[in-house]
């Protein structure tokens, strides 16, 4: 799979507002939901499709939530295969979540996507080789600097649409990925699970669809963290009220450039261009694109 780096400015931010979530949907795959152990296809609107064939099953074997999970066998044939289901984006607000469990993390290239198949857009998290989490839309994915995932661990990845300020928050396992606007008029009218098969197999488990009704008084998509000027010359200045434990720059390749704690960075030594600053506190990771004169 070939991934895309973004040229366009990504905010990278934490939302700091109160959740107040009212259950819309949960599917867990269980007996008690009206799932049977086996093939997944044709069972309550799930389909498998690609190479996937009978690949694709409810097992008893693993699971986050209950007792049983989804799981999709890989083989090592080169080939697109995966699973989706077609739901309706009915709230404002909306968040869309998930366990996953990967079998092998170096051989990992899996995708997780929430589509609007009308406007032919989808929002992705990708959980890559080498353990590496990439993330994106349109097929343009950048990977996320300093977060990695393991093999044979359950990770919760989480999609929240606001249709109010046209934007998506992802995260992994309750860290911000990154927020992105969204293409206009979309909305989520799919679900889909697949991978690249390099012959790492991987699970889903405990589906939740959610509607937030509250935000509190505090907008979502308002950082945490502030860093300044952008662009800079001599210095960068990182602003938070929490405890700073590190600063790591990146170039667009994902080179490590420069770490340290301080929150006044001395970038007079950069070449001229573009870069990532990702900064890390007690409570939340910022990741943030800055251009050195």
């Amino acid at each position: 799979m070939r991934k895309i780096l973004l040229t366009a400015s990504i905010v990278f931010a934490f939302g700091q507002g109160k959740l107040v979530a009212q259950m819309t949907e949960k599917i867990s795959f269980e007996t008690a939901e009206g799932f049977q152990l086996g093939d997944l296809h044709g069972q309550h609107g799930w389909e498998s499709y690609g190479t996937a064939n009978d690949s694709v099953n409810i097992v008893s074997t693993l699971y986050s939530d209950g007792e049983q999970a989804v799981e999709l066998i890989a083989n090592g044939n080169f080939t697109f295969k995966g699973f989706q289901k077609n739901t309706t984006n009915l709230h404002a607000i909306t968040k869309y979540s998930w366990d996953v469990w990967i079998a092998d993390a170096e051989w990992s290239e899996t995708l997780f996507d929430i589509v609007d198949e009308t406007t032919d857009a989808n929002y992705s998290i990708n959980l890559g080789m080498g353990g590496d989490v990439w993330v994106g839309a349109g097929g343009q994915l950048t990977q996320v600097n300093g977060l990695s995932f393991n093999s044979d661990q359950w990770y919760k990845l989480s999609y929240l649409v606001n249709h109010d300020t046209g934007k998506v928050e992802l995260f992994f396992d309750g860290t911000s990925l990154g927020i992105l606007s969204l293409t206009p008029d979309f909305e989520v009218n799919k679900l889909d699970f697949y991978a690249f098969d390099l012959g790492s197999s991987f699970a889903i488990d405990n589906i939740m669809i959610e509607e937030i009704a509250d935000l509190s008084t505090q907008d979502l998509l308002m950082p945490s963290i502030q860093i300044y000027p952008n662009p800079a010359n001599d210095y960068l200045t990182i602003e938070t009220s929490q405890t700073i434990q590190g600063f790591e720059i990146y170039s667009l390749t994902g080179q490590l450039i420069k770490k340290g704690t301080t929150t006044k960075v001395d970038v007079s030594g950069l070449k001229k261009g573009n870069y990532i600053i990702q900064v890390k506190t007690t409570e939340s990771v910022l990741s943030k694109k800055f251009i050195k004169k």
